[in-house]
């Protein structure tokens, strides 16, 4: 019967440690993305600031969400440290509740800088560089099915925007008025 608990045991702790190196490294797997994800925002937040656009609250932004990025990496690392210390504990059960909350902690960190780098992406869209003079430097024209090109994008004081039409551009207008009128 001893043996028989231990043998019990040891799978216990087995399924444990499957479970607790499979979070491990999807955790560590979200921390990479959000950490190279903060590296691409820094590249295009340095282009905007040599375009003369104020970044510094991005800026800020950043350095917050890098630091919640770092907190999620010191949890995961306290969680690992401490993961065999569970497994040798006689109460396995009230250990790895301690090993948990680190993990969680870890998981809310990644989930916060996540948001951060969302917020910051979300800021830059209005502060595009691309400077205009003509409606040729925003993009190429669209095309309709009969070959005809219309423009899908206008300069308007030196700053690129799409264009919203009010009906489909490739349908022409004396189709539309003879499908409009009552019969």
């Amino acid at each position: 019967e001893e043996q028989n608990r231990i043998r019990v045991e040891q799978k216990r702790k087995d399924t444990i440690r499957s479970y607790f190196n499979n979070m491990v490294r999807k955790i560590q797997a979200a921390i990479n993305r959000e950490s190279k994800l903060a590296d691409r925002i820094e590249s295009r937040l340095n282009k905007l600031a040599s375009a003369g656009k104020d970044i510094s609250a991005l800026k800020v932004k950043l350095a917050d969400a890098r630091t919640a990025i770092k907190d999620a990496q010191k949890y995961l690392d306290d969680a690992k440290s401490q993961m065999e210390v569970v497994l040798k504990s006689d109460n396995v059960k009230q250990a790895f509740q301690d090993v948990k909350t680190l993990i969680k902690n870890a998981v809310e960190k990644v989930k916060l800088a996540h948001q951060k780098l969302v917020d910051i992406v979300n800021s830059m869209k209005g502060m595009s560089s691309s400077e205009c003079k003509v409606a040729s430097n925003c993009g190429k024209p669209l095309v309709c099915k009969d070959g005809k090109e219309y423009p899908a994008w206008s300069c308007n004081d030196g700053k690129c925007g799409q264009i919203e039409y009010f009906r489909d551009p490739c349908t022409p207008l004396s189709s539309m008025s003879a499908s409009s009128s009552p019969s």
